[in-house]
């Protein structure tokens, strides 16, 4: 936690001392692991591992992304050999040690809360593991290490519940909070076309689309044509293409399903098809007309579209504004060095651009009820629903002024440059991963295109 940390800070010495914890990190769990092999069989010190070596992954040092790479063995054959990576053929047996006692007694009940807790902290290092090999494999084009038979059978418990902060707080919860819902029952929804539970969390969510990536890759192997012909497979390779339709029929479900957020944590996660798709597309042709030749007026009629569809429904853009806002001031707060975070920060900020560039000011700006006259700060973190967030309520479904800091309109004609300064400083603080660089060029063309 310390080398992210260090990633934080804003001086000259970031860069070398984020190094140096690193380095200091990385002797102290190679001395505790060698002279202790016991230290494998340590929770705390598999944790610590998993998180030095997800930061490895996303510092950008070549030297350290080797490390990572190397050390993935040793933390999954420690959880291999705790036995919370296993064959899993006694499934019956780990369903029914989920449910808690009906006792009432105090200290049972703090028992068994902890008791719960090293249990569920073993399944969430497992997972978090398990996905960290994901990310390895994708930026390696290798296989993961993890087999997905080795897997819990369950995913981790909803958010609410992990985090109770009293074992009687657990206790209340766990009447109607989730333990951990099958990973199987979640995947035969989602291949049925089935929508997954509510209840769910993005977390787990995204942990079936790992395990349905894994799936997709293994079937991506019988069909490299050399292998195919040489084992004399053809006809099975037709066979796994209606396997292969209905995995990524799932995987579908699954980003549609991600983006309802259930709870404050998941708004980040949330996108808007339908519109992210016009931005996306008006973004990504804009940049390449400088290199290539572009059909302009393709450009125009999706410029055209995305106007249309900022006027047609005013209270679903202004919450797509606020969930863009709140990308962004999270991400000021509590800045994480890794890809997703250069996306989801590049992919709020040109939402906010494209919303300046072509929805124009609202034709009933000055209406509205007394709260409407009131000039609601978009991009404040109410993390307490207090005021702040009946105000945002009321400022989503009858509109009026709105600010952002250092701008205190935002349909005045300098939003679009200063989210896009904003968010090419906050990108520059993650300048470990050379994707930043490239995403900063993008939107200074943006920001300059009409």
């Amino acid at each position: 936690m310390a080398c992210i940390g260090a990633m934080l800070m804003e001086d000259s010495e970031t860069l070398d001392k984020t190094m140096a914890f690193s380095e200091i990190c990385t002797r102290m769990l190679f001395f505790q692991g060698w002279s202790d092999s016991n230290s494998y069989s340590d929770l705390s010190f598999l944790s610590a591992c998993c998180l030095h070596q997800i930061f490895s992954l996303g510092s950008g040092n070549r030297q350290l992304y080797q490390d990572a790479d190397r050390s993935r063995g040793s933390l999954i054959g420690g959880l291999r050999g705790m036995g919370l990576l296993r064959s899993r053929v006694s499934i019956e047996a780990e369903k029914g040690d989920l449910q808690p006692s009906t006792s009432t007694d105090p200290d049972e009940v703090h028992a068994e809360w902890i008791q719960w807790k090293d249990r569920e902290r073993g399944k969430r290092v497992t997972w978090a593991s398990f996905e960290y090999d994901c990310s390895l494999a994708t930026l390696t084009g290798r296989r993961g290490a993890v087999d997905l038979g080795e897997l819990p059978y369950r995913l981790p418990c909803a958010e609410a519940l992990w985090e109770a902060p009293s074992a009687q707080a657990w206790k209340t919860l766990s009447t109607h909070s989730c333990f951990g819902i099958s990973i199987a029952d979640i995947l035969h929804r989602a291949t049925s076309g089935k929508p997954v539970q509510n209840d769910i969390s993005s977390w787990g969510k995204r942990l079936c689309s790992q395990v349905i990536g894994r799936l997709l890759w293994d079937i991506k192997q019988l069909e490299l044509t050399p292998i195919s012909e040489a084992l004399r497979l053809p006809s099975l390779v037709c066979v796994q293409q209606q396997a292969k339709s209905s995995l990524l029929q799932a995987f579908d479900g699954l980003s549609r399903s991600i983006k309802r957020p259930g709870t404050n944590k998941e708004v980040i996660d949330y996108n808007s098809e339908d519109v992210m798709d016009l931005v996306v597309y008006i973004v990504r042709n804009v940049a390449a007309a400088r290199h290539v030749s572009a059909d302009f007026q393709l450009i125009e009629t999706a410029k055209q579209r995305l106007k249309t569809k900022f006027a047609s429904d005013p209270r679903r853009s202004r919450k797509l504004i606020w969930h863009a806002a709140q990308i962004l001031a999270i991400a000021n707060q509590y800045l994480v060095s890794a890809p997703c975070e250069i996306l989801r920060i590049f992919m709020g900020s040109i939402f906010l651009m494209a919303f300046s560039k072509y929805s124009g000011r609202p034709s009933d700006y000055d209406g509205g009820n007394a709260l409407n006259q009131i000039s609601i700060r978009l991009d404040e973190i109410d993390d307490m629903g207090g005021r702040e967030s009946e105000l945002v309520s009321n400022w989503i479904h009858h509109g009026g002024p709105a600010c952002i800091t250092g701008v205190e309109d935002i349909y005045s004609e300098a939003f679009a440059s200063h989210v896009s300064a904003q968010t090419q400083c906050l990108l520059q603080r993650i300048q470990y991963w050379g994707l930043s660089r490239k995403f900063v060029k993008i939107l200074q063309i943006f920001q300059d295109a009409g």
